[in-house]
């Protein structure tokens, strides 16, 4: 949604010369405007989000394994799975 909205941004109020001293390049390329985004960390993100994803998935499959079932079952394992779930999204973002 954050890129959709400012694709529409930058679309709307064109090309500047501020975003052109930003993005010399692109702006070469271009004759428009578009919204840019610098693949900097891209890779590690998602490499990243790749390991989580598979963590998430082994933790449901043992769930399913041990105790029958991906969602609810004893106290214990459902707060569990709650907290490491909530420390994956806190980690990710």
């Amino acid at each position: 949604l954050p890129w959709t909205l400012a694709s529409i941004y930058w679309q709307v109020v064109g090309r500047t010369a501020e975003w052109e001293a930003m993005y010399p390049e692109a702006a070469a390329t271009i004759t428009g405007v578009g919204f840019v985004v610098e693949s900097k960390n891209l890779g590690f993100s998602v490499l990243t989000f790749c390991v989580v994803c598979c963590l998430a998935l082994l933790l449901l499959h043992l769930r399913r394994k041990w105790l029958g079932g991906e969602l609810g079952g004893p106290a214990g394992p459902k707060i569990a799975t709650t907290l490491v779930f909530i420390g994956f999204w806190v980690g990710w973002v």
